[in-house]
């Protein structure tokens, strides 16, 4: 019975380990496509609002 246990044991860490190896495939894959897909003036950290064109500081010159 032993055995038995044990080698379900190890098919179950296999099977774990493929599940973890696919979802964390296809993460990084949505990852790049979000990359790909963002223009040039798409900041993320800025919640993917572009930054403005034309500032409100006026120049010294």
């Amino acid at each position: 019975m032993g055995i038995i246990t044990t080698a379900f044991v190890w098919l179950v860490s296999i099977a774990d380990s493929i599940i973890y190896a696919v979802v964390m495939f296809f993460g990084v894959i949505v990852v790049i496509i979000a990359f790909a897909l963002s223009d040039g003036d798409d900041y993320w950290a800025e919640g993917g609002m572009p930054l403005p064109e034309n500032t409100k500081i006026e120049s010294t010159e």
